[in-house]
């Protein structure tokens, strides 16, 4: 994530993109200068990407109960779409490229420490047994009784 905020910031001075176009650019995929943005780009997705599937196992993580993992799932996903929505208003509002990537930047790092302290504190190694409501697979089951009949057996 640093290397890409760095290399997004020197691409934005290198190709002095320091507020907004009056006139076209003039890129396109024979250009030079396409094949770094494409890169850029698709590497951009790739991190959006694998921050909400980071977000989502969590949010599986959290809870067996299907209300609850909906209603978790729900506010993860409403969440990401604020923050989409706040991007395209500071796109709207003329706000410049570099303050937008520094906005994300920060926002990705305060998702991040959020996400690593609900893993260090509230993800468990399973949450089976621990809900009214959740949903425990036969085998689950079945191995727990098992275990359960092993500690009321007499030792000899």
């Amino acid at each position: 994530m640093d290397a890409m905020f760095i290399v997004a910031c020197a691409r934005r001075k290198i190709n002095n993109l320091d507020g907004r176009l009056t006139t076209s650019p003039d890129v396109d995929w024979t250009s030079g200068r396409f094949a770094g943005a494409t890169v850029l780009y698709l590497l951009w997705g790739i991190v959006y990407a694998s921050y909400l599937i980071s977000a989502n196992w969590v949010v599986g993580a959290l809870s067996n109960d299907p209300a609850r993992c909906a209603m978790y799932s729900g506010f993860a996903k409403g969440t990401a779409s604020l923050g989409l929505c706040i991007c395209f208003i500071l796109d709207t509002k003329n706000v410049t490229y570099m303050t937008q990537v520094i906005m994300q930047f920060v926002l990705y790092g305060i998702g991040s420490l959020a996400l690593i302290y609900m893993i260090i504190y509230h993800v468990k190694d399973t949450n089976y047994f621990l809900e009214e409501h959740d949903i425990v697979p036969t085998h689950v089951v079945e191995e727990a009784a098992a275990k359960s009949h092993e500690g009321l057996r007499p030792s000899t």
